[in-house]
């Protein structure tokens, strides 16, 4: 252990005044840090306002309940990632502005002492099990409508959704597990405790990958219903305007989710070098995609948009009755993000 402490005493002494050492091909300075810290909070404050909202929409009627009870789930699930970058920002700012940030921590402490590594984890993974949800729906609709009325019940969906929690709890755990193996004495130079730094090599690998899948499974499902309603004029899939606006939606998701999965997983296996600007960016961009899926949402989705009036008092009741009858007339089997 000392001689681990002197190597990193050697890697720092040419640094610049202000600067922080190396976090593997992480390049930290006072400055970038702090922009790091103060996005994080402020995107994470914003998101968990737009996602408050949505979940206000959806749990306001008891049709809207039903109807949209997978997307409920989804939007706890993003609310989790929004209170998982202001937890960050909060706890990477406070180790900055107390003067620790600098202070070596090996992986072991990372993970069991402070508090933002969980959230970040639950964060990215909890919305993507809701995705593989989602778009397996999707797909038993399309391909399986016989078993889709047999699976997919009320009371069958509700036991589907405790297979969020239940794979939170299991991989936080696994991640946990391999924070005490060989890696535990694993020094890290400076105190930002990024997932790939509180966890193994192959943990944190798997994690930034997961998310990517689900992202593209979802893509993968809602080209199929594409697909299926060029192949019938008479599409039961719902309106032209949502499944174009799914479609854009799920191809850029793939997009803003893998740009934090590739630069994480090239500064874990030494790839490439990314300053904290960057870093921040890059992984701030699961957030911004999560407050444009909302005002898109309601952009696209008549009944969203109109509920949302009643519930400011900008409308008036009979005029949401008749838009969401119509609107029932439709299946829901796309999604909004």
């Amino acid at each position: 252990m000392a001689q681990r402490i002197a190597s990193l005493d050697n890697q720092t002494s040419g640094l610049g005044v202000g600067e922080t050492p190396a976090m593997a091909n992480l390049v930290s300075s006072y400055g970038t840090t702090l922009f790091m810290c103060i996005l994080y909070t402020t995107l994470g404050s914003l998101s968990i306002i737009t996602n408050i909202i949505h979940l206000s929409v959806y749990a306001s009627t008891c049709e809207f309940r039903r109807k949209y009870l997978f997307f409920i789930a989804l939007e706890i699930g993003e609310l989790i990632n929004a209170i998982s970058y202001v937890l960050t920002g909060m706890g990477r700012g406070t180790e900055l502005l107390e003067g620790s940030m600098q202070d070596p921590i090996t992986v072991h402490q990372c993970f069991y002492t402070k508090y933002w590594p969980h959230a970040l984890i639950l964060g990215t993974e909890l919305p993507a099990v809701c995705m593989i949800i989602i778009s397996t729906e999707r797909i038993f609709a399309v391909l399986k409508p016989g078993a889709y009325k047999r699976v997919f019940t009320g009371h069958r969906k509700f036991l589907l959704l405790m297979l969020v929690p239940l794979f939170g709890t299991v991989s936080v755990s696994i991640g946990g597990l391999s924070a005490l193996g060989s890696e535990r004495d694993r020094l890290i130079p400076t105190r930002h405790c990024a997932i790939i730094n509180s966890t193994a090599k192959w943990y944190s690998t798997f994690h930034f990958l997961f998310g990517v899948t689900a992202y593209t499974m979802s893509f993968a499902s809602t080209t199929m219903v594409w697909s299926m309603r060029k192949k019938y004029s008479s599409s039961r899939f719902g309106s032209e305007d949502k499944l174009s606006v799914v479609m854009a939606i799920s191809a850029s998701s793939i997009l803003l989710v893998a740009l934090p999965a590739i630069v994480m997983i090239c500064i874990r296996w030494d790839v490439a070098s990314f300053n904290d600007v960057q870093v921040a960016l890059t992984y701030a961009c699961p957030g911004f995609l999560s407050i444009a899926n909302t005002i898109i949402s309601f952009k696209f989705r008549k009944e969203l948009r109109h509920q949302l009036l009643l519930l400011l008092g900008l409308k008036k009741q009979a005029a949401i009755i008749k838009v969401f009858s119509a609107s029932m007339k439709t299946t829901q089997i796309t999604r909004h993000s």
